[in-house]
């Protein structure tokens, strides 16, 4: 939801400007700020997967398997 928030602003702000990097500092602080964030979300994702495939692959178990597997997919 916060994301949205921020794409709204991005789209619709005249001050809002994405700008190029203008020394190599900043551009491996930038890289290494992107593989942290990438680290720390990839155990939520995985989880996400997991949660899906276990819907998918036990439909029987479940009465309706649509919302354990959406739930994985968000």
């Amino acid at each position: 939801m916060m994301i949205l928030c921020i794409w709204k602003y991005a789209a619709t702000s005249d001050g809002f400007a994405v700008r190029p990097v203008k020394t190599l500092d900043m551009m491996i602080a930038r890289f290494i700020a992107s593989a942290f964030m990438h680290i720390n979300v990839e155990k939520d994702i995985r989880a996400g997967i997991s949660m899906m495939k276990y819907a998918v692959n036990h439909f029987d178990n479940f009465t309706n398997p649509y919302p354990p597997f959406f739930l994985g997919l968000f």
